[in-house]
């Protein structure tokens, strides 16, 4: 007798997670040795390594003893680096994470800010090398300004009060504007 434990088998043995940069896409693929009660797998993105979004599903085999491969493309990969991972989630709603893959993109005119919902600081990845930061309140008064910033940068919100916020980083004639939330 084992004392009472028995071994659970995994509802998914992924054997390959990669992650290919192409041009200006991401190529995910993966594979799977057997799939249980595989529902789907959802692909995450995160621009920082800590906070990931949904970027994607892929419907699972359900149940396999068979070798699958699975493929996915991100079209729009944020400017600086692109961490990603896999959560399989089973039919009766368990999950669990793949291994986090990385690539880095370039882009002249991309500006990747995160996380998108903060406590007070806030990390720009870009390639430019001379622009500026604005950041307005939801009236759009300009509430904090940030001068001769260039490449990644790391920026304090801490003193605003909680609410809605949006960053205007201007690049000489171009500018982009992304909303954040302060907590």
């Amino acid at each position: 007798m084992n004392g009472g434990c028995s071994a659970i088998a995994m509802p998914v043995e992924m054997i390959l997670f990669e992650v290919v940069k192409k041009e200006t896409i991401s190529i995910l693929s993966f594979s799977t040795a057997s799939e249980t009660n595989n529902d789907y797998f959802t692909i995450e993105r995160s621009g920082d390594g800590k906070s990931y979004d949904e970027i994607g599903t892929i419907d699972g085999a359900g149940n396999s003893s068979k070798e699958i491969s699975y493929e996915f493309v991100d079209e729009k990969p944020l400017a600086g680096i692109n961490y990603y991972r896999i959560k399989q989630t089973d039919f009766d709603g368990r999950f669990s994470y793949s291994e986090i893959r990385s690539v880095r993109f370039k882009g002249l005119n991309n500006v990747n800010v995160t996380p998108r919902t903060t406590e007070g600081q806030i990390n720009i990845t870009t390639d430019l090398e001379a622009y500026t930061i604005d950041i307005h309140n939801a009236a759009g008064q300009v509430v904090k300004t940030f001068p001769a910033m260039g490449l990644d940068q790391t920026i304090s919100i801490e003193s605003l009060v909680a609410g809605v916020y949006y960053i205007r980083i201007n690049s000489g004639t171009e500018s982009e504007t992304l909303r954040v939330i302060k907590l």
